[in-house]
C-alpha cells in the first residue's frame, strides 16, 4: 500500500513537470507567432527595398528581445509624470482591472486624475512585488495644477495642509 502511494506520488510529480514543460512550450510558441507576424508585416511594408534585409533583421531581433524581457514596473522618463509602466505584464493587468472597475472602455483614454489615482493605489504593491522603489514624483506643472489637493497630497506623501498652491491661485 505504501509503495503504491509513493508510485502514485511519483507519477503525479512526473505529470506536473510535463504540464509545466508543455506550458513553457506553448508560451514559446506564442512568442514565435508574434515574431512571425511582425516579420510578415515588415516584409509587406518593405517589399522591394534594398536596405530591407538589415532593417528587418534588426527589427526582429529587437522585437524578440522585448518579448523575452518583460518591461520594468516603473518608468522615469514619462513626459506626463506617470511612474507606473503599464507595459509591464503585472501593471498592465492591474491597469485593465482598474479601468474595468471605473467602467472605462478600452478605447477611451483615462484622465490624468484617473491615471494618477491608479498609481497611488498600485505603487505600494508593485514596490513590494518587485522589490524596487518607485521613482520620485515629477508631474509637469500643467498636470499638477488640475489635480485635487487630496490626490496631490497622497502622490507626494504629505498631509493635505502642506500641499503648496501656485501663487496665482492664492491671490485674492
Amino acid at each position: 500500500m505504501v509503495t503504491e502511494d509513493k508510485d502514485i506520488a511519483a507519477l503525479i510529480g512526473i505529470i506536473a513537470r510535463q504540464n509545466a514543460e508543455i506550458a513553457h512550450l506553448l508560451q514559446e510558441n506564442a512568442k514565435l507567432k508574434i515574431l512571425l507576424s511582425d516579420a510578415q508585416e515588415c516584409v509587406e511594408k518593405n517589399a522591394g527595398c534594398r536596405r530591407f534585409e538589415k532593417g528587418a533583421e534588426a527589427m526582429i531581433l529587437e522585437r524578440f528581445s522585448q518579448i523575452n524581457e518583460p518591461a520594468p514596473p516603473f518608468s522615469e522618463d514619462g513626459k506626463y509624470g506617470y511612474r507606473v509602466n503599464i507595459r509591464n505584464p503585472v501593471a498592465a493587468e492591474l491597469w485593465r482591472r482598474y479601468r474595468k472597475k471605473l467602467g472605462l472602455p478600452s478605447w477611451c483614454p483615462a484622465s490624468d486624475e484617473e491615471r494618477l489615482e491608479f498609481e497611488v493605489q498600485v505603487i505600494p504593491y508593485l514596490e513590494s512585488r518587485f522589490h524596487e522603489k518607485a521613482p520620485p514624483v515629477t508631474l509637469p506643472r500643467q498636470v499638477r495644477e488640475k489635480l485635487p489637493l487630496d490626490l496631490l497630497a497622497r502622490l507626494y506623501g504629505v498631509p493635505k495642509e502642506l500641499v503648496w498652491l501656485p501663487e496665482e491661485k492664492i491671490k485674492k
